[in-house]
């Protein structure tokens, strides 16, 4: 006969204090032994979910249109005021193709491509420019992920 489980959390967070140490160290090596297996599961779990999520975050903006009116105004004013002036026509030519190539690499991938900021225009730390030279292409999970961090390489 199997032994009744344990279901008194004190029991449990008595244990996990007394070997914090010790989980950690299992769940990193499980983490890195399993990276591939990890990525599947969340991949996955994510396209499961996709279309419910998009109903929910449709049904969202149409019960906030006036939040994302804002929001959407206050990012494009960020943009035009870290768009320099001396931005030559090629320049901006470039900024769109940027954009241009990140919606064919969304289609051809079937996943969501970001043009990201290098340097983020409104970090911290430093703010970047809207020109060619701080834009990267990434994929929509890398980029929010990312978030607004700008991570400088010493070398």
């Amino acid at each position: 006969m199997k032994p009744k489980r344990v279901t008194d959390t004190a029991y449990h967070k008595a244990y996990y204090e007394a070997n914090k140490a010790r989980i950690a160290e299992v769940k990193r090596a499980y983490r890195a032994a399993n990276k591939e297996k990890i990525i599947a599961n969340k991949r996955a779990a994510y396209y499961a979910t996709q279309e419910a999520s998009l109903a929910q975050k449709r049904e969202y903006r149409q019960a906030n249109k006036g939040k994302i009116n804002f929001l959407c105004s206050m990012r494009k004013k960020v943009i035009k005021q870290r768009t320099p002036v001396w931005l030559s026509p090629f320049d901006r030519l470039k900024i769109k193709c940027y954009y241009s190539v990140a919606a064919m690499l969304a289609r051809n991938n079937e996943e969501p491509w970001h043009v990201d900021h290098v340097v983020p225009l409104q970090g911290k730390l430093v703010s970047g420019l809207h020109v060619p030279n701080n834009l990267q292409f990434l994929r929509g999970v890398d980029n929010i992920r990312k978030k607004n961090k700008f991570e400088v390489a010493h070398g």
